[in-house]
């Protein structure tokens, strides 16, 4: 059994292969060839754990998540994981490793394929709203699918956001990353707009003129009281695609608007039918919101065990 650690990931897979594999794992959910039950929350206060099991390819992964939203303010991590690889034939453990790595990584290369399939190509400008561990993995993997020239960074908390911008500038060379005080300010110029915030009220402002024309990329929520994205701008479009059915349910964003009767199930389509050519992108206001799935971990993580495999990462280990 190998225990692979956050180093070790980084070390042998890249932001562009995590993002195919995570493709592929939207292909998958289109084609029903995996085994993955709803994620279990367990709520404490404003505290969750996630308990995420998946089969899928003769591999079965099991990833357990705790998210503390207000870790931050004690300097400390809001999101901690692990993930257990096994054999999906024999159940032998294969390998333990660093889940918030992957957690971090997969949900950045999400936002990443989103870009790839919905962004228009000539997007000039990308605004992230949220300035966490998340924000960051998404606004990289972003810029490997556009070639962006500005970066605009909010946070509810500006000085969080200058600081996020001066170290995400030291990793986008050749791009200017601003923090903006306000949301408006970046939507002035923004093609893509990425939200990775644990917000229980929407992000976004309410004007439908400041959102025509750009692509939307809701990953923060996961619960059915947070939302990011209103529902002036699910109006603006003919379709939501979603990475898994369940995203209708599990995060506000979508079921809020459904019990009121505001959005329909009709309007809501999975990004895989984009991928596989199913379904064709009409409006040229376009949303993608992602609550990730189990089988998202399952494909990166045989990514990385095999990449460790190959080059010999990773701690041989027996329990």
């Amino acid at each position: 059994m190998l225990a692979i650690s956050s180093e070790d990931i980084s070390r042998v897979v890249s932001r562009k292969e995590v993002a195919d594999a995570v493709e592929q794992a939207m292909l998958t959910i289109e084609s029903g060839d995996y085994i993955m039950p709803n994620r279990m929350h367990l709520h404490s206060g404003n505290d969750t754990m996630l308990i995420m099991p998946c089969i899928s390819k003769g591999m079965i992964s099991t990833k357990l998540v705790s998210v503390f939203p207000n870790n931050r303010d004690k300097g400390l991590p809001s999101l901690y994981g692990t993930l257990i690889l096994n054999d999906g034939k024999t159940g032998e453990p294969l390998a333990i490793m660093n889940g918030a790595t992957i957690t971090a990584l997969r949900t950045g290369a999400v936002g990443g394929v989103g870009v790839r399939h919905l962004a228009k190509k000539d997007a000039k400008a990308l605004l992230v709203i949220g300035t966490g561990v998340q924000g960051r993995n998404l606004a990289l993997s972003a810029c490997l699918e556009r070639k962006f020239q500005k970066v605009f960074t909010y946070d509810i908390n500006f000085e969080n956001a200058i600081t996020f911008s001066k170290e995400l500038q030291k990793e986008l060379m050749g791009i200017d990353v601003v923090a903006v005080k306000s949301v408006n300010q970046g939507l002035l110029e923004a093609d893509v707009v990425i939200t990775a915030t644990t917000s229980e009220t929407p992000v976004l402002p309410l004007d439908k003129k400041l959102m025509e024309n750009k692509c939307f990329i809701g990953i923060g929520s996961f619960k059915p009281n947070t939302r990011e994205l209103p529902e002036e701008l699910l109006s603006l479009t003919d379709t939501i695609f979603v990475d898994t059915p369940f995203a209708a349910s599990e995060c506000g964003d979508l079921a809020i608007p459904l019990a009121s009767k505001i959005l329909t199930n009709e309007k809501i389509v999975t990004i895989g039918k984009l991928i596989n050519k199913a379904h064709q992108v009409k409006s040229p206001t376009r949303v993608f919101k992602s609550v990730g799935v189990a089988l998202f971990d399952l494909f990166t993580a045989n990514l990385i065990y095999q990449k460790a495999l190959e080059s010999g990462a990773g701690k041989p280990i027996n329990l």
